[in-house]
């Protein structure tokens, strides 16, 4: 099982290094032993933990993008993250087929 080691280096990096680490457990090969009935329910968490996390990226790009711009006000980075955070918790209340 590999993990991530690399260090963080931006502010939170580290946030995000640890979902991609919770990520990468969960689809690891400790999850395929468990039994199949309780294997599409981690499935699910595990995909609901992805769409989390890009979301979060995409958002730290952005401010990123910010900063460096220096063009967007923090209110606008503020709706920007709520609605990121909508989005992504329209995600994972979606029905798993």
């Amino acid at each position: 099982m590999k993990f991530s080691t690399r260090l963080p280096t931006k502010r939170g990096s580290k946030q995000l290094n640890r979902l991609q680490l919770l990520n990468q457990l969960l689809r690891s090969k400790l999850w395929k032993k468990v039994s199949p009935n309780m294997t599409k329910s981690f499935k699910s968490c595990a995909d609901n933990i992805l769409a989390w996390e890009k979301q979060i990226i995409e958002l730290w790009e952005d401010i990123q993008k910010a900063r460096i711009v220096r063009t967007r006000s923090i209110s606008s980075i503020a709706h920007s993250l709520i609605t990121k955070s909508r989005q992504a918790s329209n995600i994972s209340k979606r029905p798993n087929n």
